[in-house]
């Protein structure tokens, strides 16, 4: 099928188009019961959409159908989010510039005084008398030293009350980036030799597959993934995944994304634990089975 827009009713139709997938995935949203599932569904199907300003006319925003508990989880949502989509965050850029040039830099302090620089005049309402400078200021003021997304939600929680915060939430959110790269780029010290290289293990098989290799490695005593999180349904919760992608790069090996890493969504999915028994029993490899028929090693 040609999907190339060639005219502006090709434009029309493709507007129209999105819009009824957007629905239908509404729609399905507006079934499920769990709002872990809800959250879950939405990343894996409308990650362009943000959590907070969902058209009024799609009658669904996840902020006002939640309980003060769950609001954080909305909040750690929508951040997770915007970290997969906005690659072209100002923090991401300024940061791969800066990393780039300390390599060869003969002086640290200078270097690290002229990004400070900059990054300090897109927070700056004289610089820039804008509603995105100010939203950027917003988020740059509320920054603590948190790094873990639970003190994020914390940081942010009031943005994302009210329309204009919500509306803005995502250049709040790079604010908040911003101030936290000041802070890494104030730590590195002179011939500390710190520089940006990605030293994860290529992974080149499915997260699906990876996730099962890793839990009957557990269970064989290679090593310990030490517990189940009755609460998520994710082998080891959150922190398997955390600890997986610290030290392996899943490459996605189909679709649209392959030769990309996969999404920290898709990972999780993975390891859930409904998912990692039906990889076992209908994806299983030659090297799975006989992982699978080994005995437990013994310590």
């Amino acid at each position: 099928m040609n999907n190339k827009i060639n005219s502006a009713e090709d434009f029309e139709k493709w507007k129209a188009n999105q819009k009824l997938d957007k629905q239908k995935h509404v729609a399905k949203i507006k079934q499920i019961e769990k709002l872990e599932d809800k959250i879950e569904y939405w990343l894996l199907n409308m990650e362009s959409e943000s959590f907070f300003t969902i058209d009024k006319s799609d009658q669904i925003n996840l902020l006002d159908h939640v309980t003060h508990k769950e609001r954080p989880e909305v909040i750690k949502a929508e951040i997770r989010r915007l970290d997969a989509t906005n690659k072209d965050f100002l923090s991401v850029r300024i940061r791969s510039k800066f990393y780039d040039r300390i390599k060869e830099t003969n002086d640290l302090e200078l270097t690290k005084t002229k990004f400070i620089d900059t990054i300090n005049k897109h927070i700056d309402i004289k610089e820039f008398a804008d509603i995105y400078t100010m939203a950027k200021l917003k988020g740059f003021d509320r920054y603590k030293g948190g790094r873990s997304i639970e003190q994020k939600a914390e940081d942010l929680r009031s943005f994302s009350i009210g329309d204009e915060n919500r509306i803005m939430f995502g250049h709040i959110y790079e604010g908040y980036l911003l101030a936290e790269l000041v802070s890494e780029i104030n730590q590195i010290k002179q011939n500390s030799k710190v520089i940006q290289v990605d030293n994860r293990i290529d992974v080149n098989i499915t997260a699906e597959k990876f996730a099962a290799l890793m839990y009957l490695l557990s269970t064989k005593g290679v090593f310990d993934l030490a517990y189940f999180d009755f609460n998520t349904n994710y082998y080891n919760g959150e922190e398997t995944v955390k600890l997986c992608q610290k030290h392996f790069k899943i490459i996605s090996q189909k679709g649209k994304t392959k030769g990309e890493e996969v999404s920290i969504e898709t990972l999780k999915k993975a390891f859930k634990k409904s998912v990692i028994k039906e990889t076992l029993e209908t994806g299983i490899d030659n090297l799975f089975e006989a992982l699978a028929n080994l005995p437990k090693l013994n310590k």
